[in-house]
């Protein structure tokens, strides 16, 4: 069974949310944004990772290879360009302790690599709580 069909198997003993989620899935990672779509079936990677969902990461990998995502993204976040590796904290906080999130976890910072994903904030939150809802 393929992950994402697994999750919604479950989720579909609440059918509202699962017309939610699905809604949600399909505007934040294929719908009109900012983000490369490799990079947003990327993110989804590491939100589910956090959790050790095998189901979802290998969903998310399937896409993000058909997305023309880099392979060499999938052996581990080394491979990763810096843009993307700076969302890892907020990854963590997001998946364990929500709470702890700050504003200045969200600043602009001053590497011009990290200016990518602070212009798409929203957008790559978003998918990083979908995954943790």
């Amino acid at each position: 069974m393929d992950g994402l069909n697994h999750v919604i198997k479950q989720i579909g003993y609440h059918p509202e949310y699962l017309k939610e989620f699905l809604g949600t899935q399909n505007y934040l990672l294929k719908g009109d944004g900012p983000l490369r779509y490799d990079y947003r079936h990327y993110i989804a990677i590491m939100a589910a990772a956090r959790h050790q969902c095998t189901c979802l990461i290998n969903h998310y990998k399937q896409k993000f290879t058909l997305a023309g995502g880099n392979a060499q993204w999938l052996k581990g976040l080394q491979y990763i360009p810096k843009k993307l590796m700076n969302l890892n904290e907020i990854n963590k906080i997001l998946a364990h302790t929500p709470w702890r999130l700050t504003k200045s976890h969200l600043e602009v910072s001053p590497h011009k690599e990290h200016d990518y994903l602070l212009k798409n904030k929203a957008q790559y939150s978003c998918i990083l709580i979908l995954d943790f809802g």
